[in-house]
């Protein structure tokens, strides 16, 4: 007997909580197959923070995303990781 499939709703866009996650994520890769996350340096993630807030100057469709709070995010993040440094 074949189990019924949970439909969820398929979500298009992308949201300012979703690229929140992202950058709170950021500098983390889980490899395939479910082994540990592998973690960057606190210099690694400060770059990675950078190009992120260098891409969001030069990106012009955000769609539902609210960019001052994206970037004020990014900004709060990178701040702290400099401090850390």
């Amino acid at each position: 007997m074949l189990k019924a499939v949970s439909k969820k709703p398929f979500r298009q866009t992308w949201t300012t909580g979703d690229e929140i996650k992202y950058l709170n994520n950021i500098g983390t890769h889980t490899p395939p197959k479910g082994g540990r996350p592998r973690r960057v340096s606190t210099k690694e993630k400060i770059l990675l923070l950078e190009g992120a807030l260098e891409g969001y100057s030069k990106r012009s469709r955000w769609g539902d995303i609210d960019r001052q709070t994206v970037v004020a995010h990014a900004e709060k993040l990178l701040a702290s990781y400099m401090a850390k440094k």
